[in-house]
C-alpha cells in the first residue's frame, strides 16, 4: 500500500485524498463499518461538488442512474403502501439512495484520477491475499493474527470475529478483480489471479459459507471460460 502510494505522490492535493479513501474502502469494510460510511459519505460529497461545478450530466442522464431512482421508487412504495410495514426498515429503506451515490462516485474517480483503477485493483488483491492468509492461520491454528477464535471450533471468520461472513465478504469483493481482469488481459494478470481466486475459493469453503462457495464456484466458470 505504500508502495501504491509512492508512485502516485505526484497527483494534485485535492485528488490525493479521494485516492487513499478508495484504496482503504475494502480495508474499512473489514475493520470498521463506521469508516466505511463515513469514507463513501465523503466521496459522495466530493463527487456532488465536482460535478455541479464542472456542470457534469453525464453521470446522472445514464441508464444506470435512471434504472436505480425507478427501483429506489419501487422500494419506498412498497415499504409505504404494501402489508408489511416494518419500522425497523425504515432507515434503511428511506435512505437507500446513497448506494446509488456510492457507486457513481467510486466510478467517477476512478475514471478521473490517474493509475487509480490499477491501484485500486491492487488494493483488491492485496485485501484478499491478506484474509485469505489470516483464514488458513486460523484453521490450522484455531486463531488468526489478532487472536481472533473460530466459531464453534470450525467456522473461519478471519477478522470478522464472531459474524460468519467471511466467505459473503470475499464474494463480494472478487467481481472487482474480474471486472478488471477483463479491461487487462495479460497472460501474468490471469496466472497471478487464477492462485488468488482458487485461494479464495478454499477461503470460502473453509469459512463453511456453503451458498458463498456456490456462486464463487459459478464466477470462476465464467472466468476461466473466458480467459482460458
Amino acid at each position: 500500500m505504500i508502495g501504491i502510494l509512492k508512485k502516485n505522490i505526484n497527483l494534485p492535493e485535492e485528488k490525493k485524498f479521494e485516492f487513499l479513501i478508495i484504496l482503504l474502502i475494502p480495508y474499512f469494510a473489514i475493520f470498521s463499518i463506521f469508516f466505511l460510511e463515513l469514507s463513501l459519505l465523503i466521496l459522495s460529497i466530493s463527487f456532488l461538488v465536482r460535478i455541479f461545478k464542472n456542470f457534469e450530466k453525464k453521470y446522472f442522464l445514464n441508464k444506470f442512474f435512471i434504472f436505480f431512482i425507478i427501483f429506489y421508487f419501487y422500494l419506498l412504495s412498497r415499504y409505504f403502501f404494501g402489508d408489511t410495514y416494518n419500522h425497523e426498515n425504515y432507515n434503511f429503506v428511506i435512505f437507500y439512495f446513497r448506494y446509488g451515490f456510492y457507486v457513481i462516485s467510486i466510478y467517477y474517480f476512478l475514471n478521473q484520477i490517474n493509475n487509480l483503477e490499477k491501484s485500486f485493483y491492487k488494493s483488491i488483491v492485496l485485501c484478499i491475499a491478506i484474509l485469505v492468509f489470516d483464514s488458513f492461520i486460523q484453521f490450522f491454528f484455531g486463531k488468526n493474527i489478532l487472536g481472533y477464535e473460530a466459531i464453534d471450533g470450525n467456522r473461519i471468520t478471519s477478522f470478522f470475529n464472531d459474524e460468519s461472513i467471511l466467505g459473503s465478504f470475499i464474494i463480494k469483493i472478487l467481481p472487482f478483480l474480474i471486472i478488471f481482469l477483463f479491461n487487462n488481459f495479460t497472460k501474468k494478470n490471469i496466472f497471478n489471479s487464477s492462485i488468488l481466486i482458487f485461494g479464495a475459493c478454499l477461503t470460502i469453503f473453509i469459512s463453511g459459507e456453503r451458498a458463498s462457495f456456490f456462486f464463487d464456484d459459478f464466477d470462476d466458470i465464467l472466468f476461466f471460460n473466458n480467459f482460458l
